[in-house]
């Protein structure tokens, strides 16, 4: 990618992909990959996202590309096309370890689990993703 192609959003001071308001370039942890969901990191990165684990949420996007081993770009809303056939109309989740999955997370006895809802499925290829409209409850 460019650097001319990148700009500072004013105000979280990410680099985004000018032609591109939903995507956005963030410094990450070693463990994410492409498609995985991920969320803010107390050090200020990126790391992967997980529905058992409170302090990894919430997600702010989905990961769409590694641009080296410690820069990743980052759909943050708008439409995804994840590799995996989607349900029409279903919502995704925001699962164990980064999964991106259509079934509310579950969690064994006496454990807990925290559920945020990435988005809908537009078509089978299409995921409308508005992971700024979330919900994160705790389940027992």
């Amino acid at each position: 990618m460019l650097l001319e192609e990148l700009d500072v959003d004013p105000l979280d001071g990410s680099l985004r992909v000018s032609r591109d308001p939903d995507q956005r370039v963030y410094e990450c942890h070693l463990d994410v990959q492409a498609g995985v969901c991920v969320a803010f990191a107390g050090d200020g990165r990126v790391t992967v996202a997980d529905a058992r684990d409170r302090s990894r949420l919430p997600a702010l996007g989905v990961v769409s590309a590694m641009l080296s081993a410690t820069h990743c770009a980052v759909r943050v809303g708008g439409l995804l096309h994840p590799s995996e056939l989607l349900v029409p109309s279903r919502a995704y989740f925001v699962g164990a370890d980064g999964a991106l999955v259509r079934t509310v997370p579950s969690s064994n006895p006496g454990a807990s689990v925290y559920l945020q809802e990435m988005g809908r499925a537009r078509n089978a290829h299409e995921l409308v993703l508005r992971p700024w409209n979330f919900l994160i409850r705790r389940r027992a």
